[in-house]
């Protein structure tokens, strides 16, 4: 997810944790949170992020099994304000990439893994 320490997405960071959940016997699986920390709370931050996962899974890492996204179908985020109507699909709370993002992250995502399959 990211932390006040700055992002925890890249491969270094991903063999480590790798690494320590061997030793304590868990399984090496890895969830990355391309939005939070790991995108300094810019949501077009998450397409960077996305891809450096991307590239780590063509790579053959293989402890990496998701990642999650703050996505919406449109994107950044609205406030709620008495009286004024709501943007349909936008976000009310965290600033979102939308769907068309959305789509080329899950599209690139999936061509790294049948990459890293061949």
């Amino acid at each position: 997810r990211g932390s006040t320490d700055g992002p925890n997405y890249d491969r270094n960071t991903i063999q480590k944790a790798a690494a320590l959940l061997k030793t304590q016997h868990h399984p090496q699986r890895i969830m990355v949170d391309c939005s939070h920390g790991n995108s300094r709370k810019i949501p077009q931050n998450q397409l960077k992020v996305a891809e450096e996962i991307s590239e780590m899974l063509k790579s053959g890492n293989s402890s990496i099994f998701g990642v999650m996204l703050e996505s919406n179908l449109k994107a950044g985020s609205q406030k709620v304000i008495p009286d004024t109507p709501l943007t349909y699909g936008q976000s009310i709370t965290d600033a979102c990439i939308g769907w068309d993002d959305t789509v080329t992250i899950l599209e690139n995502l999936s061509q790294a893994i049948k990459q890293s399959r061949t």
